[in-house]
């Protein structure tokens, strides 16, 4: 069911009653529709996308999870302040989208979502602590967040293949513990302006083919140990106004990006 742009839409009955069977259920841009009622009994239920929704929050966990729901969108929702315990509402939840929810202050624990493989947080500019997230991740996207630092428990992502902390002005510093994403390929850290230094245990990241650090104006220094990234094709240096030198870089490398 697509209700998607619908914008002078109120409120939506019990679809259990008209729609038992439904699967999809999309309603983006319906900028009047500021609650829906529980989707419980809608078991079949695969995908909710709401992106752009005037939603406050959504219907707390009832005795009925939806246990086929793979992939809930509810980015650009701007008035969205609390999430649930989603392991009560969609246990097998896939795919997370909360992009750009600036009024979201924090999101509940995730850990229990066990097959969760994507959570996509980018521009939730009012989240300061990173939730706590289940080890079978594969993208975890935190750009333009205002978190000052990774939980050292990041080092049991280890099927983490995509990390994205681009424009985390708070960020400060990364844990040594990264070093334990034995499956990461590619790390933003671009516009990571309070980022001194990157920790020696980068050069554990054997999997690494992309690293970016461009605009970290405050990067003054880059490990050795960077000379160990077999995998690296593409270092992004570009504006990094206070580093000074680099150590002998790989051959390996494809593409140096420096101003």
């Amino acid at each position: 069911m697509d209700l998607s742009d619908s914008r002078n839409l109120i409120r939506i009955p019990d679809l259990s009653s008209i729609a038992p069977n439904l699967e999809f259920l999309y309603l983006n841009g319906c900028k009047s529709l500021v609650e829906i009622p529980s989707l419980q009994n809608l078991s079949n239920l695969v995908e909710l996308r709401m992106r752009g929704s005037k939603l406050i929050q959504l219907w707390n966990g009832g005795d009925k999870p939806l246990e086929n729901l793979k992939l809930m969108d509810l980015s650009w929702s701007d008035d969205l302040i609390r999430i649930p315990n989603l392991s009560s509402i969609a246990p097998n939840l896939e795919f997370l989208y909360l992009e750009r929810c600036k009024s979201l202050v924090k999101t509940p624990s995730l850990q229990n979502l066990s097959k969760l493989t994507e959570l996509h947080l980018s521009d939730c500019c009012r989240i300061k602590d990173c939730p706590e997230i289940p080890c079978n991740i594969r993208i975890l996207k935190l750009d333009g967040t205002g978190i000052e630092q990774l939980p050292s428990s990041i080092k049991h992502l280890s099927q983490l293949v995509i990390l994205s902390l681009y424009y985390c002005t708070a960020l400060e510093s990364l844990p040594s513990s990264i070093g334990n994403l034995k499956r990461l390929e590619e790390l933003d850290l671009t516009e990571c302006s309070r980022l001194v230094t990157i920790p020696s245990s980068i050069g554990e990241l054997k999997c690494l083919e992309k690293l970016f650090l461009r605009n970290c104006s405050n990067l003054a220094s880059f490990p050795e140990s960077i000379k160990q990234l077999s995998k690296l094709k593409l270092l992004d240096l570009s504006y990094c106004e206070s580093l000074k030198s680099l150590p002998e870089l790989l051959v390996m490398l494809k593409i140096i990006k420096s101003n």
